[in-house]
């Protein structure tokens, strides 16, 4: 993304979606079949304290806060470790939710197992960045915005286009990002009503009929909502509605909703929202994970450097895409071997004895 189209989202940044977070995962298995974890945090204040991100529970993983100084910038870090008594505990080790609203944020899913055969022991590890499906959820921007204002991206071709000329391209692109936020408000409606059906004791009339209604006055208050803001400049207006729009999207549901199931249309609609936010909030964000385990490597997609495998995932990677991390190793049960050995020569030494005594 070139500077001009980065600044020209400036004020979709500006409302929380920070990023630019570097996520470390360092996985290590025991001798013993314990496992010891060691997972970072690492960003700028604003990213880290946007409360975007589950953290590991601080008592259990000994959690602490320090700050790394350099002459470039300032690093703010979480790390904690734990120690895992077998591999099938990793999945869990890293579940970090506390409750149903923990759903919308993000963790990646990582499992370690270990599996013995005769004189080897088998190490998998399968881990999975699932498809955020951002796209889906919430249309294409470039949709939106006219094909023309692609020359934005091009800094190149930047340089033959006049200040005038400009300044109606970025003018355009501001437009079209109003019109996608718009449209995503609009679209959030059919991600609340969908949850509060499912969910007993919220909705007194859950028909299609009544859906369409409500919808239909919900984009009619976004539209109004939209005719009282100043889009002078469109690149710089403000694109942070949710605080404005929230009442508004509830007050629909008054007549069809239980009275103490106003609250709880709250939560799914605050859930709905944070899960955009917390989406949008990874797309700049990095993962690292790094495994080591005994044995050899022989097959994997990361890269490999003797009994370590490390894999390198962008949070743009996975927004439309799920992304998979495998590993397999082999190690060599020497003691099974030795055992082994043994017993291969002492039955060459019996047999040679026989044939001795068969001699004689």
């Amino acid at each position: 993304m070139t500077k001009t189209i980065k600044l020209l989202l400036l004020p979709i940044l500006l409302f929380g979606l920070t990023g630019c977070l570097e996520h470390r995962y360092f996985i290590t298995a025991l001798p013993d079949q314990r496992v010891s974890v060691h997972y970072e945090l690492r960003g700028d204040r604003a990213d880290i304290e946007d409360g975007y991100e589950l953290l590991p529970d601080s008592t259990e993983w000994n959690l602490k806060r320090t700050v790394e100084e350099t002459d470039e910038q300032t690093t703010h870090i979480y790390a904690g470790d734990r120690i895992l008594k077998e591999p099938f505990d990793l999945a869990q080790a890293l579940n970090w939710s506390r409750g149903p609203g923990d759903s919308v944020y993000f963790a990646p899913n990582l499992s370690l197992k270990s599996k013995g055969y005769p004189f080897v022991r088998i190490w998998t590890f399968y881990g999975a960045f699932s498809n955020l499906k951002f796209l889906d959820r919430y249309g294409d921007m470039w949709d939106f915005v006219p094909e023309e204002c692609r020359i934005l991206e091009d800094s190149e071709a930047m340089e033959s286009v006049s200040t005038a000329e400009t300044t109606i391209l970025e003018r355009k692109f501001g437009l079209g990002v109003i019109q996608w936020t718009k449209a995503r408000y609009e679209n959030s409606f059919d991600d609340v009503w969908k949850v509060a059906r499912l969910r007993p004791g919220i909705l007194t009339d859950s028909t299609e009929n009544s859906m369409a209604i409500l919808r239909t006055a919900w984009v009619a208050d976004i539209h109004a909502y939209l005719n009282g803001l100043d889009v002078g400049d469109p690149q710089t207006t403000k694109l942070n509605w949710w605080k404005d729009l929230r009442p508004m999207l509830l007050g629909r549901f008054v007549e069809i909703a239980d009275v103490n199931g106003i609250d709880e249309l709250g939560r799914i609609a605050d859930a709905v929202e944070n899960r955009y936010l917390i989406s949008k909030d990874m797309d700049d964000d990095n993962f690292v994970v790094e495994v080591t385990v005994p044995g050899r490597i022989i097959k994997t997609n990361g890269v490999k450097q003797e009994a370590k495998v490390r894999w390198e995932v962008a949070g743009k990677d996975f927004q439309n895409e799920s992304q998979y991390l495998t590993a397999t190793a082999v190690e060599l049960d020497w003691r099974q071997i030795a055992i082994g050995l043994v017993g291969i020569g002492v039955v060459i030494w019996a047999i040679s004895r026989r044939r001795d005594k068969q001699d004689e």
